[in-house]
């Protein structure tokens, strides 16, 4: 019952979000995708655990939104590393950079991305996407 209750809430969430989305409401739309309750089903501590992410690599969140994964990754890499936030949309884009500002993260780069090129300045160890 608990996992079917599970998978509801996720399939109104992302229901809801595209419905935001589509009425105009992208930063809305982000700010519901950054809701720290997606932290129950999604785990994102296990996730970064088992990608074995070493401090001092490049990665890529591919598709990164309003950045949910993006503060994850960039714990990962500390300081010697780089995450790049690679996102078409410049509404989660601009969440990202309002929220580099007030967590004073410097190893996160922003990059506004074409749909079919992630606009890379340089290779990277790992491509990170969820729900892109």
């Amino acid at each position: 019952m608990m996992m079917k209750r599970a998978s509801l809430n996720r399939s109104f969430g992302a229901l809801f979000t595209i419905c935001l989305w589509f009425a105009g409401c992208a930063e809305l739309a982000y700010q519901y995708m950054n809701d720290p309750s997606r932290d129950s089903w999604q785990k994102p501590e296990e996730v970064i655990e088992k990608l074995a992410i070493k401090p001092g690599v490049r990665v890529a969140d591919l598709g990164a939104g309003g950045g949910y994964f993006t503060w994850y990754l960039a714990g990962a890499v500390g300081q010697e590393g780089t995450v790049y936030a690679v996102e078409i949309n410049e509404t989660g884009l601009s969440m990202i950079k309002k929220e580099m500002q007030s967590r004073g993260i410097t190893n996160v780069v922003p990059i506004h991305a074409d749909p079919s090129n992630p606009k890379l300045p340089e290779p990277v160890d790992l491509v990170f996407s969820c729900d892109a």
